[in-house]
C-alpha cells in the first residue's frame, strides 16, 4: 500500500494558525464575560451598543465595565489598561445603591461636551430613596462630579448642532422639576432658562406617569390630547397589558434624551424610558420591575399644552 503524503503550503499553515488563535481568543472572550454574568445581570445600560464595553479614556480601546454586589451593595469598576478602577461615590452620598429586584441599577454613557471621553451616569435606589452619580474621566481614574436624590435623567441637544445639556430631574405627585447642566471644566454648572413647562415632553410624562400610577381606578381618564393624531391605540394596549398583571405601580425612575430635530436644531422626537415598582395586589410583598419605553413626536398643530405626544409605548417586564 503506499502512503500519501500531504505537504501543506506554507501560506495555508501560516493562515490557519492565525485563524485559530482569532478563534480561541474569541472562545476566552465569551467565557470571560458569562463569567461576569452573576455580576453583570442586575443592572441594565440604556445604551444598547454599549452593553459590555465602552472606552471611557478616550484612548480608542474599548474598557470593561462592570458591577457587583456584596450583601445587597452595588460596586462598580472599569477594568482599563490592566487596571482595575472603582467608581467611588462622594462622601456626600457614600454608595451607589442597594440591589432591589424591582430597581435595578441603570448606567448610562454619554459624551456631554463631545471631547469623545463619555461620562458615566449612575441611577439606583437605596431604602426606597432614588440615587444619582454621574463620574467623569480624570487623573487616571473616576471621579464622582454631581450626586443627588433625583429620578430622572436626560439629555438634550444630544446630537444636534447645539451644545449637550445633562438634565437631573425629580418627578413627585405629578409634578416635575428640572435643573439643567452644561460641562465646564470637568465640573457641571447648572443655569437657568425659560423652557416652557412641554419641553422636552415635561408635562406629558408627568401627566401620564400619574395616570399609570392611580391605576386600576383611573384606567378611563387618561389625560387628554397626549396621544398623537388623537391615535390612543399603543397607550391603550400599554396600559391593558399593564392591568392584567393585577399590580399596583409606583415610578421608580427613569431616562429621556432627544432624538430628532428640526431644520432650526430644535427637537421633535424624544425617547423615554420609564421604570415602574410592580406590587402584586394579592401578595403585597410580591414585587417586579416594569419599563415602559415612550417615543413622543412633537404635534405641530399646537393645538393643546401638551406640545410632545405619545406616538408609541413599549412595555417591557
Amino acid at each position: 500500500m503506499k502512503l500519501k503524503v500531504i505537504f501543506l503550503k506554507k501560506k495555508f499553515i501560516i493562515l490557519f494558525t492565525i485563524g485559530l488563535i482569532i478563534l480561541i481568543i474569541l472562545i476566552l472572550f465569551i467565557l470571560f464575560i458569562l463569567s461576569e454574568s452573576k455580576s453583570t445581570a442586575t443592572f441594565s445600560i440604556y445604551d444598547q451598543n454599549l452593553i459590555s464595553s465602552a472606552d471611557l479614556n478616550g484612548d480608542g480601546i474599548a474598557d470593561l465595565v462592570y458591577i457587583k454586589t456584596e450583601a445587597n451593595k452595588y460596586y462598580m469598576e472599569a477594568s482599563i489598561k490592566g487596571k482595575n478602577l472603582k467608581f467611588t461615590p462622594d462622601i456626600h452620598i457614600p454608595s451607589l445603591g442597594s440591589y432591589l429586584p424591582y430597581w435595578p441599577m441603570h448606567v448610562t454613557f454619554f459624551d456631554t461636551n463631545r471631547d469623545n471621553v463619555p461620562e458615566v451616569f449612575l441611577q439606583s435606589g437605596e431604602k426606597d430613596t432614588s440615587l444619582q452619580h454621574v463620574f467623569i474621566w480624570e487623573n487616571e481614574g473616576f471621579k464622582d462630579i454631581l450626586w443627588n436624590n433625583n429620578n430622572l435623567i436626560g439629555f438634550a441637544d444630544s446630537k444636534n448642532n447645539k451644545t449637550p445639556k445633562f438634565i437631573s430631574a425629580k418627578y413627585t405627585n405629578g409634578d416635575m422639576n428640572f435643573t439643567y447642566y452644561i460641562l465646564l471644566k470637568n465640573k457641571y454648572q447648572s443655569y437657568t432658562y425659560n423652557y416652557p413647562n412641554s419641553y422636552l415632553g415635561k408635562n406629558t410624562i408627568a401627566a401620564f406617569i400619574k395616570y399609570i400610577e392611580a391605576l386600576p381606578g383611573s384606567k378611563d381618564y387618561q389625560p387628554k390630547d397626549i396621544n398623537y393624531n388623537g391615535n390612543n391605540t399603543s397607550s391603550q394596549n400599554a396600559v391593558e397589558k399593564l392591568l392584567a398583571q393585577k399590580c399596583d405601580f409606583i415610578f421608580e425612575d427613569g431616562v429621556f434624551m432627544d432624538t430628532k430635530w428640526n431644520k432650526e436644531g430644535e427637537p421633535i422626537e424624544v425617547n423615554w424610558s420609564l421604570n415602574f415598582k410592580a406590587v402584586s395586589t394579592l401578595n403585597k410583598l410580591d414585587s417586579k420591575k416594569i419599563n415602559l419605553d415612550i417615543q413622543l413626536k412633537y404635534d405641530e398643530t399646537k393645538n393643546s399644552t401638551f406640545l410632545f405626544k405619545i406616538y408609541k409605548i413599549t412595555l417591557k417586564n
